[in-house]
């Protein structure tokens, strides 16, 4: 059995890799009250901290190596759309901010885009792709922008609760944030996350290999039931 470790970044995670959450696993289940609340709390002690790196975890991969730029998610498709969402509400923030110099603002944003989707061929794709039920409403928030634009929102019977929840409260808290010490701990938020908060990503060829390394890497999250590993 070949299984492959190594920390990176979230910056280095998120630079050109697609993550592929297979249809057969649940939806977005992490609470605002509780696990995007602790994801909140870890960014803000880690940024107080000044630690040189915060461990956020693991996310484990099936058949990278036959997958080009995308992976199938076994486990950490929660943490990964979190980070998703966060960046989001960054965006979002940063867009109605008019105290930072528009050119600084602009590549703080074109660096957030980077980390929200890419290109894999022609098609435009979210750097995390959920589930059936999540991914709708997902994409609405990646793609605002262009959503805004064109008059277009999420359908209402397709819009995921618990996603929405979670982009309400880490953009409140945001806003908050830049309301109490300006736009600058928004970026200093930033910079934490993707510099500093480090997971470990491990990958392995087969699911049936990653079956029996997720019990010793599973860290923090809801446990998956024996139907969602098959």
């Amino acid at each position: 059995m070949y299984v492959d470790a190594s920390g990176q970044t979230i910056g280095e995670l998120l630079a050109a890799n697609f993550f592929i959450v297979p249809s057969y696993q649940r939806p977005f289940s992490w609470r605002s009250s509780s696990q995007v609340r602790d994801f909140w709390n870890d960014l803000v002690a880690a940024r107080e901290t000044r630690q040189p790196h915060y461990y956020f975890g693991s996310v484990l991969f099936a058949g990278e190596r036959k997958s080009g730029l995308r992976r199938i998610v076994i486990d950490g498709q929660q943490r990964l759309a979190t980070l998703v969402i966060y960046l989001a509400a960054t965006r979002d923030v940063l867009k109605t901010d008019r105290t930072l110099d528009g050119e600084a603002r602009d590549r703080k944003l074109r660096l957030i885009e980077t980390k929200l989707a890419g290109f894999d061929g022609s098609s435009e794709l979210t750097r995390v792709v959920l589930g059936p039920h999540d991914q709708s409403y997902f994409e609405h928030l990646v793609f605002a922008s262009q959503a805004a634009s064109s008059g277009l929102g999420p359908d209402p019977s397709v819009v995921s609760k618990g996603i929405k929840n979670a982009y309400v409260l880490l953009k409140r808290e945001l806003t908050t944030a830049c309301d109490q010490h300006g736009i600058e701990r928004v970026l200093e938020l930033l910079e934490t996350l993707l510099n500093v908060f480090l997971v470990v990503k491990i990958e392995s060829p087969t699911t049936m290999d990653a079956q029996v390394v997720f019990e010793a890497v599973n860290d923090r999250g809801l446990a998956l039931t024996p139907a969602e590993l098959v």
